[in-house]
């Protein structure tokens, strides 16, 4: 009878402990949920040493949330885009993201990639490409819990950093507990005799 005692109270305890946080909170995902950010881009040219900057914003809005039968909730994400918020937002295009408690897949097209994966754990790497035919590429948590700008909990998706006389190659994100992605830098640059030919782009959260 004691033993059942302590068996029952033993379950009762271990029913009442908190769900282990995996990071689910880094990638909120919420039907009816709308998010705008600033795109800061520069294109470089080698034919004509030239270097062009310009800003447009993007809207993304999530319209439907559906489970699928491989246990997945499946979000349609919109997206438009304007040089002003004052003037309207056109329309550019949609994607999918299925979540579980393993991983966010982000499909674009008929692109899939493995976006952000849990649980978040500083320098937990994985192949961003597993789900689709192209190229291995990795990445990982380079930081998990930190502050960036404005934000307290951050963790950062690095996938490269190689900045050198011939190329710049730029990849990683930053995501805040409770909003998701709040900065990305991209930047894929060829320097050639220091004319450069290539692309950068910088995304940050702003609402």
């Amino acid at each position: 009878m004691i033993a059942c005692f302590f068996t029952s109270l033993l379950s009762c305890s271990e029913s009442n402990e908190p769900a282990p946080d995996i990071g689910e909170s880094y990638f909120p995902l919420v039907n009816g949920q709308e998010k705008i950010y600033t795109l800061d881009s520069v294109i470089y040219s080698a034919i004509n040493n030239s270097k062009d900057s310009f800003r447009r914003y993007l809207k993304e809005k999530i319209v439907s949330e559906v489970s699928d039968s491989s246990g997945y909730s499946v979000f349609k994400v919109v997206t438009y885009i304007t040089a002003d918020t004052n003037l309207g937002w056109k329309y550019m295009g949609y994607h999918f993201c299925k979540k579980n408690k393993y991983h966010v897949l982000k499909t674009i097209g008929n692109t899939t990639q493995s976006v952000f994966v849990f649980p978040v754990v500083k320098n937990k790497e994985w192949n961003k490409n597993l789900y689709n035919a192209l190229d291995p590429e990795y990445a990982y948590y380079s930081f998990t819990d930190k502050p960036f700008d404005n934000f307290a909990q951050c963790a950062e998706v690095f996938i490269s950093n190689d900045v050198n006389i011939i190329e710049e190659k730029i990849d990683k994100a930053v995501y805040a507990k409770g909003f998701g992605l709040v900065y990305s830098i991209k930047r894929d640059v060829r320097i050639n005799l220091s004319k450069k030919n290539g692309f950068g782009l910088i995304t940050k959260l702003l609402k």
